[in-house]
């Protein structure tokens, strides 16, 4: 999707996501640019099973007042951000509701800020496999690095799927005083 297309839709996942903060990014004369890893699909637990052990994730590499920050505490949202912390807590985990319990959802634009690709804490190898930079989210696909693909009866079916894990989302919201 365009960047236009996902503000359009006001919903998205990591690189969506990523397309529309960079473009942001740039339209404020701010260089930046989508990085491309896998990271563990356990990111996805309590919301949706994508039947794979890795999923494809990308993140923002920003240019600002001469260094690079990676970031991706763009993609999850406070009230879920909060609401899934809690539950990680809770049931003892490090990893599940789109998040990372020792992630972050702010970014002071001064050092790194991840909600999803944390790289110390618990879970000591958030990655198996970097992908560096593309130019964006059709280039990496185009490039067939990825091991992840999915066939052509997944993305026919994404549009059918997805109502589920937000339904989750949604609920995770509202079960959490705040």
């Amino acid at each position: 999707m365009r960047a236009s297309e996902v503000l359009n839709a006001g919903i998205g996942y990591c690189n969506t996501k990523s397309t529309l903060f960079c473009a942001m990014l740039r339209g404020a004369g701010i260089p930046a640019r989508q990085h491309f890893v896998d990271i563990s699909a356990r990111i996805l637990d309590g919301l949706l099973d994508p039947g794979t052990p890795f999923v494809d994730h990308s993140f923002v590499e920003v240019d600002l007042d001469g260094r690079t920050h990676a970031v991706d505490a763009y993609i999850v949202d406070r009230s879920l951000f909060d609401a899934a912390r809690e539950r990680l807590f809770s049931e003892a985990r490090s990893l599940g509701y789109g998040v990372h319990r020792d992630g972050v959802c702010d970014w002071d634009g001064k050092a790194d800020a991840f909600s999803q690709f944390v790289r110390t804490g618990s879970d000591p190898a958030p990655t198996t496999r970097d992908y560096g930079v593309h130019a964006d989210v059709g280039d990496f696909y185009r490039r067939g690095s990825r091991w992840n693909r999915l066939n052509i009866a997944l993305r026919i079916g994404i549009p059918f799927f997805i109502p589920g894990p937000n339904a989750r989302a949604q609920a995770l919201r509202r079960a959490t005083p705040g």
